[in-house]
């Protein structure tokens, strides 16, 4: 919530002479003025990392998921937990590079999404940024490749395409990339746009407008606030003959996206951030094989998501939440 930066004077009471009045009203006018300034300076909010470092990312994940497809509605509710421990391997004018492993996957689902997470324990990789934390480079993307569906070469490139490379710089960068390029007071504003891969199903396009909204005492620490909102939309996937089914056609029904994220300025270190993300989406599928003039076989499939995310970061190693199977 924003505040009103502006110290009221709802009364002045005091005695004395016309010469008195005036003085009282010297006064509270530079105080007003004087306060309004204080709470309008401006503040930089950058990340200071330093080589050797280590910190940990706890990011969980709560989904519900509606979708409805031939007539039949399939419910599904899944929470997934996943740590990740960053060790900075450099720091210098130009950008950092990182060391990121999946220390801890702990999640709910026992169904494929909750099996390719599971899967990504332990993996490791070298993250190249700038110092806006645009990542530049991948390390170790092609290792992770080789672990994910080897069982089930259909399956296993559909969620490759989950966690494809470029899928994974775009959630490095969400985690990173959020701070203004410059000094804000108050009520500035920027932007940000992220794409968000949903592998076989296309791909959501992001587009955050973040607002600096002053201090906020968390846990007894004075933090910078950043909110945002988000407009997105939605682009179908690309033919792919390999799949037994394909998208056709696809349109967003329905989106809305809100989160905040709090920051140490002191530290240089995001501390938690949360948001809330709702979709509905109708996509037209077609069995693959299907020729030219041939009676169509399409069907539609309507989905309706709500996710929630909280991300907390800290110097020492969480424990990880203890989450009960569906």
């Amino acid at each position: 919530m924003s505040h009103n930066p502006f110290r009221r004077f709802a009364s002045l009471q005091i005695a004395g002479l016309g010469l008195g009045w005036c003085v009282a009203g010297v006064v509270a006018v530079w105080l007003a003025f004087w306060t309004a300034s204080l709470h309008a300076q401006e503040v930089t909010l950058a990340w200071k990392l330093r080589p050797g470092e280590v910190f940990y990312l706890l990011f969980d994940t709560e989904a519900k998921t509606d979708t409805v497809i031939k007539d039949q509605t399939i419910n599904q509710r899944m929470r997934l937990v996943m740590l990740y421990r960053y060790q900075v391997l450099e720091a210098t004018a130009n950008g950092y590079v990182l060391e990121q492993t999946v220390e801890e996957v702990a999640t709910d689902s026992r169904d494929f999404l909750g099996g390719l997470a599971l899967q990504m324990r332990g993996v490791k990789l070298k993250v190249h940024t700038d110092r806006n934390f645009k990542v530049t480079k991948l390390e170790g993307h092609a290792e992770l490749a080789k672990r994910i569906g080897a069982d089930d070469p259909v399956v296993g490139k559909a969620l490759q395409e989950l966690v494809s490379e470029s899928a994974l710089r775009e959630q490095i960068q969400a985690e990173f990339n959020f701070l203004p390029d410059k000094p804000v007071r108050r009520g500035d504003k920027w932007d940000r746009q992220l794409q968000i891969p949903a592998g076989p199903l296309g791909t959501f396009t992001l587009r955050q407008t973040l607002t600096y909204e002053g201090t906020e005492t968390r846990d007894g620490k004075v933090l910078d606030r950043i909110s945002g909102v988000a407009s997105t939309t939605y682009a179908p996937p690309k033919p792919d003959a390999e799949l037994p089914v394909r998208v056709s056609k696809g349109e967003l029904l329905a989106s809305d996206w809100k989160g905040t994220h709090w920051f140490d300025r002191e530290a240089g270190r995001l501390v938690a951030s949360e948001g809330i993300a709702r979709y509905k989406l109708r996509l037209t599928l077609t069995p693959a094989g299907t020729k030219p003039g041939q009676a169509s076989l399409d069907f539609t499939m309507d989905i309706a998501q709500e996710v929630k995310t909280r991300t907390q970061v800290s110097t020492d190693r969480p424990q990880l939440p203890k989450l009960e199977s569906h």
